[in-house]
């Protein structure tokens, strides 16, 4: 599992084949939701960076190579 930074800020949570994250076992809020990462969110779940910290995710960092590269 990873989290994928966002043009808006915040990271998409996303498992090692790139498919979203439905569920989380920790407790925190995705963006936008009033209900806990332990709920099934169907469309994925959305963490603001402290959050992602929290949880302890790994952040995918850009390499720097290829025409979406942040560096």
């Amino acid at each position: 599992m990873f989290a994928r930074k966002r043009s808006d800020g915040n990271y998409d949570i996303l498992n090692g084949d790139g498919s979203i994250v439905t569920r989380l076992d920790v407790a925190v809020f995705p963006v936008g939701s009033d209900r806990g990462a332990g709920y099934e969110h169907v469309y994925g779940i959305i963490l603001a960076a402290k959050d992602v910290a929290i949880a302890g995710i790994e952040i995918e960092y850009p390499t720097g190579k290829g025409e979406n590269s942040d560096l």
